[in-house]
């Protein structure tokens, strides 16, 4: 994760990144599942390079995280109403490897 305009001695510097999860309709029933789904988002725009900008590969890439979170017992959320597109967890494959490509989803 690297600001927009940091120099190359700053970006050095750079040792990780942070998700904060504030709010007051959250309590211990569901705060599983509203920080899984953002956390997993905020990684995928924080570990990827600046010219990764393809919004459905990170779309299919969060889809098939959220499902490997709910096979493991995390009650992550939907990323979207079930409607809109987005394969059920049902649909979609068990795997243990992370795609490497779009080619591999």
């Amino acid at each position: 994760p690297v600001p927009l305009h940091a120099s190359a001695e700053h970006e050095a510097l750079i040792l990780g990144a942070e998700v904060c999860m504030w709010s007051e309709l959250v309590d211990e029933s569901n705060v599983e599942s509203r920080i899984w789904p953002r956390a997993a988002a905020f990684a995928e725009r924080a570990w990827s390079a600046r010219d990764v900008a393809d919004v459905e590969w990170a779309r299919e890439r969060l889809e098939r995280q959220r499902c490997r979170m709910r096979w493991r017992g995390i009650p992550a959320a939907p990323l979207s109403p079930g409607f809109a597109g987005f394969p059920s967890c049902e649909s979609i494959p068990t795997t243990s490897s992370v795609p490497q490509s779009r080619d591999e989803l």
